[in-house]
């Protein structure tokens, strides 16, 4: 029975409590029903839930013995950043003069978060989460935000991402790039930051079709 954990933040963890995401419609739902419908002949596929909301990578090492390595996976998603970059605390929202997480120590953390996963035989799969939108409510609200482009801190941290999967030598996902140049913004991101059903769908299919050529590549 293969196993893999999503290990993230909000955007893993996916339900919205103002409805504009169910259980159902999550990536990590809508994930496992592909694969088992379409490459389950090894037994059920089942997907772990490890996203909390707020999570930074400093958060994930905290937990990541009990929600990821004490699983066992086969294997893992790693996707976080968002809330490392974000230039307001949590979970009050107030302006901070850095992002809550700085990027040198985000960087350590994501390389560490993927070797100890490695170090469980477990496959990694890294993604880039994706990007935020001027729907965001703290676009009008925040002084670090007011008047700039709401990825103005957030862009600085991919680079990183992409550095840490070649360097621990894992495939990465740039679901960043494939929202960015679907021109989903507002479409995918009803809230700014958290993909709808749709936003979700089109990352459970960058997954699935990495999935599908790594089991079919042996």
């Amino acid at each position: 029975m293969p196993t893999l954990v999503a290990f993230g933040d909000s955007i893993t963890l996916g339900v919205r409590q103002d409805g504009s995401c169910r259980e159902e419609q999550t990536f990590r739902y809508q994930l496992q029903k592909r694969l088992n419908a379409e490459l389950g002949q090894a037994g059920p596929w089942v997907i772990e839930n490890a996203g909390i909301g707020g999570n930074t990578t400093r958060d994930a090492l905290g937990r990541i013995d009990k929600d990821v390595l004490d699983k066992k996976p086969h294997y893992a998603t790693i996707m976080f950043g968002v809330n490392d970059s974000a230039m307001v605390s949590f979970p009050d929202f107030q302006p901070i003069p850095e992002p809550r997480v700085p990027l040198c120590e985000f960087r350590r953390n994501l390389e560490e978060i993927v070797r100890r996963i490695q170090a469980i035989r477990a496959k990694v799969v890294l993604l880039t989460p994706p990007p935020m939108s001027a729907r965001h409510w703290l676009a009008n609200t925040s002084p670090s935000y007011k008047g700039r482009d709401m990825n103005w801190m957030f862009r600085t941290y991919i680079p990183s991402i992409h550095e840490v999967a070649e360097v621990c030598r894992v495939p990465l996902l740039d679901v960043w790039t494939r929202y960015m140049d679907g021109g989903h913004l507002n479409d995918w991101l009803p809230d700014g930051v958290h993909p709808n059903e749709e936003g979700h769908r089109a990352i459970a299919d960058m997954l699935f079709d990495h999935l599908q050529t790594t089991m079919v590549d042996g």
